[in-house]
């Protein structure tokens, strides 16, 4: 089965994980889009007043989100990379952070200025 992929010059790609969208999602994302164009034109201050965030979860065992992981090497190497995944002892630690104007928002609720 190799050999019939390489002469055929098939290469293995991994997928990439996206957002599924409904049939008229695009439609709606645009006009979100323009009300925020059109909002920030008539209120300057309205994009510093919304509150931006995200949250990620760490565990022992590194990135969960492995699509993005990639170890780089030139074609005439083979690194053989190893990367640990299981361990007797575990722990996750999930993080959160905002943003709302020049301010950053942390888990523990500390807010720390942006310059």
């Amino acid at each position: 089965m190799w050999s019939v992929l390489r002469a055929n010059d098939k290469h293995a790609f991994h997928y990439t994980p996206v957002q599924g969208l409904q049939e008229g999602d695009p439609a709606r994302r645009f006009e979100f889009f323009k009300f925020l164009m059109h909002t920030d034109v008539d209120d300057i201050q309205f994009l510093q007043r919304i509150l931006w965030t995200d949250e990620s979860c760490f565990n022992r065992e590194g990135i969960t989100n492995l699509h993005n992981l990639h170890h780089w090497a030139s074609k005439d190497q083979n690194p053989h990379v190893k990367r640990p995944t299981s361990f007797q002892q575990k722990f996750s630690v999930n993080v959160w952070a905002g943003v709302i104007g020049r301010r950053l928002i942390g888990s523990d609720h500390t807010t720390y200025q942006l310059d």
